[in-house]
């Protein structure tokens, strides 16, 4: 039995791991591990809605081409590098559009009747400082928020204001200053800072 260019074999191994296809519903690689409360509709409402951008890590498989399967980063230009194809363009698309650009890289001259899968190894990390007690770099999960985030990086300083935040997201020029216990998410990329209270 065929689904869109799958085997029904390749399609059961594919939804077993939990990989995203060009052809198969989307999963989150964290689902299994993050400790963060969020439900299936809203991680997939985020990976839906989820650029890529670099740092991000990817792992790509092409069925029956090992040589091609593999991690790969997307680097400061935004592209990832493959063997055959070289560069391809990541940033600014879904991991489902990225999927479909490789699938038709690969078709177009190389091989006949390409199957492609991808998922998201591991997100561009987000970046926390001021009036914390151990800011840095952090690895993001789905559906962090920012009281989340304040306590990976080891709570307030006794000196902190623990009524607002401020964030810069990727690519922004400009921080927004946000209710800390409103719940606001955090996403790939952002930076937070934790600014000094008034006494």
């Amino acid at each position: 039995m065929k689904l869109k260019g799958l085997s029904m074999k390749k399609l059961i191994v594919m939804v077993f791991l939990g990989i995203s296809a060009c052809a198969a519903p989307k999963a989150d690689p964290f689902a299994a591990s993050s400790n963060v409360a969020i439900s299936q509709a809203e991680r997939e409402s985020f990976l839906d809605k989820y650029e890529l951008g670099a740092s991000d890590q990817i792992r790509v498989m092409v069925y029956g081409e090992p040589q091609l399967s593999g991690q790969y980063l997307v680097n400061d230009r935004g592209r990832i590098i493959m063997p055959l194809i070289g560069e391809v363009t990541a940033a600014g698309l879904s991991i489902d559009e990225l999927c479909e650009q490789i699938t038709q890289e690969l078709t177009d001259g190389y091989l006949v009747d390409a199957q492609v899968a991808a998922e998201i190894v591991e997100f561009r990390p987000y970046y926390i400082l001021g009036e914390i007690n151990n800011g840095g770099q952090f690895e993001f999960r789905v559906g962090m928020t920012v009281t989340k985030a304040i306590a990976a990086a080891g709570g307030f300083t006794y000196r902190a204001n623990r009524s607002v935040a401020f964030i810069k997201r990727s690519g922004a020029t400009d921080e927004v200053k946000v209710d800390i216990s409103d719940g606001v998410r955090v996403e790939p990329g952002d930076e937070i800072r934790v600014k000094e209270r008034f006494f």
